[in-house]
């Protein structure tokens, strides 16, 4: 599992007016700090098959905006519900919502060469490998053999919002 969310679907400043669709088919969303799955972006629909959801410390799943559908998926011992809704807000004037990733100073927190640090407008710090476009919640240095990755779709949003 992760520090915070499994896989973490979330909005970014901007004025993209991209839509998609998501689909998770036999996906084990487990053992992570916050929610399975944070689901935050209004303008993504996202279908789980047979996947299973369980032990995340909040919520399996947290929707707020976006469309879900599951599909003989299992939910089990998580903190609080399995699925759990919010209505989405855009959010308001406030500066630092507004603001978009920024890089961190890598020297200071050890990152191996050919990454970098960002942190997101939420305060959560998450890493980026350029030669690869991996992005990942966890520290390289203390990656697992199987890192927990950031959506791929979201790594690409991430770093429109970078340049």
């Amino acid at each position: 599992g992760s520090r915070y969310d499994g896989l973490g679907l979330h909005k970014l400043k901007g004025e993209s007016t991209h839509r998609g669709r998501i689909l998770a088919t036999d996906c084990d969303f487990e053992d992570n700090g916050y929610d399975g799955l944070y689901l935050g972006d209004p303008r993504y629909e996202v279908t789980l098959r047979s996947c299973t959801v369980r032990r995340n410390l909040r919520h399996g799943i947290c929707v707020r905006g976006s469309q879900l559908e599951t599909i003989d998926c299992v939910f089990e011992a998580n903190g609080k519900e399995a699925i759990h809704r919010e209505e989405y807000r855009e959010p308001r004037g406030s500066r630092q919502t507004l603001q978009g990733p920024r890089e961190l100073d890598g020297a200071g927190i050890g990152l191996p060469e050919q990454w970098r640090a960002f942190r997101t407008a939420e305060g959560l710090t998450y890493y980026y490998h350029a030669p690869t476009g991996t992005t990942q919640w966890s520290h390289p240095a203390e990656a697992s053999t199987s890192p927990s990755t950031v959506d791929p779709s979201a790594s690409s949003k991430l770093m429109d919002n970078m340049e």
